[in-house]
């Protein structure tokens, strides 16, 4: 036998030895674990520690893992949704609930997809609130500052200004964006000059 490491030799074994190792380990009767309280508070207490101590990396192999498999995981999604409606429903109602300004922003974010696709235009991801920081909050149109504060539909209230226009064949992508009060922004219109 040549010198492999025992690793390698318990691949090997394994491969070739599949079916009855599988079929050994299904005919042991399995014990179910029985845990105290105090036990799952400890185990509980650990694991959470252990999130905690790894979020980061965790949080990062959930994107990389979603990116490498993106259509698989909308298609569980979508499965998900179609077999059990009402427990969907309640989850989306609750969250628009928690981040009503996320769910205002995701809305906003559609409506500029289907604008921009309606007239064949260009479209980049970003926040809105990336480009009101970006801006340091001051209007593109007047030059004066926005109250972060106000909401539509306060017309003094911040609002995500296309330069030129969408329907004037300008993209919704970070360079013809800025920020802009209601007020002004409207009165731009759709001609592109206030």
């Amino acid at each position: 036998m040549a010198n492999i490491s025992k690793s390698e030799y318990d691949k090997e074994y394994y491969a070739k030895n599949r079916e009855t190792i599988i079929a050994k380990r299904n005919a042991k009767p399995k014990k179910k674990r029985v845990f105290t309280d105090e036990q799952k508070a400890k185990r509980d207490e650990t694991m959470r520690k252990w999130h905690e101590a790894n979020k980061e990396s965790l949080i990062a192999k959930r994107k990389a893992y979603y990116e490498a498999n993106k259509e698989i995981m909308k298609a569980k999604t979508r499965g998900y949704a179609k077999e059990n409606p009402e427990r969907t429903k309640a989850y989306l109602k609750a969250w628009i609930e928690a981040n009503p300004d996320k769910y205002a922003e995701h809305r906003q974010r559609r409506s500029n997809v289907r604008r921009v696709r309606l007239y064949g235009g260009e479209y980049e991801k970003f926040t809105y609130t990336e480009i009101f920081e970006r801006d340091n909050w001051i209007c593109g149109i007047c030059n004066e500052p926005i109250d972060k504060e106000l909401k539509w539909p306060v017309g003094k209230s911040v609002s995500l200004d296309h330069i030129i226009p969408v329907s004037k064949g300008g993209n919704h992508i970070l360079a013809n964006v800025q920020a802009a009060h209601l007020s002004c922004n409207i009165r731009k219109g759709a001609n592109g000059s206030a």
